[in-house]
């Protein structure tokens, strides 16, 4: 009738005995699934409200009081990263929560006959019939080099839970609900010390997670992950140098993050592990990640960016920090450049271009052209222009002709047509700002390091996506955010005294492009092997023709293809590896059954 893991980490239920559940011995509400990384972060203030002092309390103590205090409200008071399921005695019914970035995954599968919950696509798959319909529009998506699901997965009858939403089901009804979205979140909003405020907030998720000789940081020489190492030295949470793990391009042209490595790296007191990555091949231990996510949910620069979790469990680490989602949740600001266009102040856009533009390596005056259209003259000859020229079709934010014809036929064709926000003239920094975070990518990602983390046996922390330091960077005027021509102002700001001078206001950041293409093309006779259209069953997807004009190149020693066909090349190898993986149905986990059937009934209450 309802079966649970001894973890909590997946939870089947036989919805058609939804009101013959045995509950006589079951509190009034009870936990029955919990993300493995749920970290309510605002435990201690949960605590106080709820229990005496003096009185130890559990995790699942906190949700169950927090459900009974607020109800459905409760995902919106909590804080940190959460995934759970609670069942309700009284009003028979299931409440289920994810946090508002998306950080814990919560998958489900749900229909008339059953509900099925768990922390992977992989696990609630295993409680499935086999053979599980693959997701046609999603293979399309990762084909096609978009990500724009917030809810599907790469199998029809298995959803993901979206972030900032609960779920509210009994035996015949099921109900959604939106409890936060960026857009909720005031503009504009005034901070007597931004700078203090912007360090406060940052520091509270680091001080969380931090464990004494457990700890390890992922550090880039960027100003995310170096941002995060300050801070662990200046709150001196270590009583020893603190244990970096870093991938090294020392033998890569133009790798511009080296000296701010080795300054960061001698700022923590040099306890650093560098790992050589100039040739890393872009597929290793792909096959074991796609596992691990059931889907090709993972991006180019995974092989190599992930080696490093399952190395920090080898080391002895088991909490690692990340500075992953640093540019997202500060943004670079650059909406701003158009609010400055609107607002006619032309002189200070001139000024904060041309910063800029030494910084992106581009034409200061070509730079400035962009913001023509806010001059009345150049928008009146836009407008004849445009109705003097003729209708072309939209461009393409990506290349639906990496689709075969039969797979391109199911797709609408308006679905990869572009809607960048900047593209609109009266866009401003806090509509980029917004986009940016609210794109499904930003969920996936959380997801894929979640579930990648819980496979190495680690814990990724992520400081950077704590909805209070999210929330306040959303409510900064833009100014904050881009000034003098530094982007990510307020960071900035926020680590002067704290961070070596050099990388607080460093400017360059790295492109990895060439190191992909270099793993990629390395073994041109392995990658041929690999996206041979007579040898793996991909025709029904990919466009065989454009595979083959590119496989030619290969076959002709022209490695120095373009970046986005060496993209392609690599999701036909992922795509050919998750169709053999896919075809393998996992071992369906060990359950117990929870509460019994009554003996009167004659009807089984676990799913088959």
């Amino acid at each position: 009738m309802i079966s649970l893991s001894t973890d909590l980490n997946i939870v089947v239920i036989n919805r058609s005995l939804w009101n013959d559940f045995d509950l006589s011995h079951v509190e009034n509400a009870t936990l029955v699934f919990l993300s493995p990384n749920t970290n309510i972060s605002n435990r201690g203030e949960l605590e106080s409200l709820f229990f005496d002092n003096q009185a130890s309390s559990t995790l699942e103590d906190v949700i169950l009081a927090a459900w009974s205090h607020w109800g459905k409200d409760m995902a919106n008071k909590l804080r940190g990263a959460f995934g759970f399921a609670i069942f309700d005695k009284a009003s028979r019914s299931l409440y289920i929560a994810r946090d508002n970035f998306g950080v814990s995954p919560v998958y489900t599968s749900i229909d008339e006959n059953k509900v099925i919950i768990g922390s992977s696509s992989r696990l609630v798959r295993a409680c499935l019939e086999p053979n599980t319909q693959r997701d046609t529009l999603m293979l399309a998506d990762f084909l096609s080099g978009a990500s724009l699901e917030s809810e599907r997965t790469f199998f029809e009858d298995i959803r993901r839970l979206p972030s900032g939403h609960w779920m509210y089901l009994n035996q015949t009804d099921v109900t959604k609900e939106r409890y936060w979205h960026v857009t909720d979140v005031p503009a504009d909003v005034h901070y007597a010390e931004p700078d203090q405020e912007f360090r406060r907030r940052l520091s509270k998720p680091i001080r969380q997670g931090f464990v004494q000789g457990k700890t390890a940081l992922m550090l880039s020489g960027g100003m995310d992950s170096s941002s995060i190492g300050a801070l662990i030295k200046h709150l001196e949470l270590s009583d020893a140098p603190l244990p970096t793990l870093s991938l090294t391009y020392n033998e890569t042209k133009g790798w511009c993050d080296e000296d701010h490595l080795k300054t960061m790296i001698e700022f923590l007191g040099d306890n650093s592990h560098e790992y050589p990555s100039d040739f890393h091949d872009p597929l290793a231990d792909m096959k074991h990640w796609l596992t691990v996510m059931d889907g090709p949910f993972l991006r180019y620069g995974h092989s190599v960016s992930f080696k490093l979790l399952p190395i920090a469990k080898a080391l002895g680490f088991t909490e690692i920090y990340s500075g992953h989602g640093g540019d997202e949740i500060v943004s670079y600001g650059t909406g701003r450049l158009n609010e400055l266009a609107k607002e006619k102040k032309w002189l200070t856009l001139w000024r904060e271009v041309k910063l800029l533009a030494k910084t992106y390596e581009r034409n200061p005056y070509a730079f400035f052209y962009q913001y023509r259209l806010h001059f009345n003259i150049f928008r009146r000859l836009q407008r004849k222009l445009q109705r003097k020229r003729p209708k072309t079709a939209e461009k393409k934010a990506v290349n639906i002709n990496s689709l075969s014809e039969a797979l391109a036929g199911q797709i609408d064709a308006s679905r990869y047509h572009v809607k960048n926000i900047r593209s609109r003239i009266d866009h401003d920094e806090r509509m980029v700002h917004d986009d940016t975070l609210a794109h499904p990518l930003q969920a996936t990602s959380l997801e894929v390091f979640a579930l990648c983390a819980e496979a190495s046996d680690v814990t990724v922390h992520m400081p950077f996506f704590d909805r209070d330091l999210g929330e306040f960077c959303l409510s900064l005027s833009s100014d904050l955010k881009l000034r003098h021509g530094l982007t990510r102002y307020i960071l900035r700001e926020g680590m002067k005294n704290i961070m070596p001078e050099s990388v607080r206001l460093r400017k360059d950041k790295f492109d990895f492009s060439s190191n992909f293409k270099n793993g990629l093309f390395a073994d041109p006779d392995r990658l041929l092997k690999l996206t041979d259209p007579n040898s793996i069953p991909i025709s029904e997807f990919v466009n065989v023709e454009w595979l083959q004009t590119l496989r030619n190149k290969i076959k002709q020693g022209q490695t120095d293809v373009h970046i986005t066909e060496a993209f392609f090349l690599w999701r036909v190898v992922i795509l050919g590896y998750w169709l053999e993986i896919e075809s393998q149905h996992p071992e369906k986990p060990a359950l117990t059954q929870a509460w019994k059937r009554p003996s009167n009934t004659d009807a089984t209450g676990q799913l088959a």
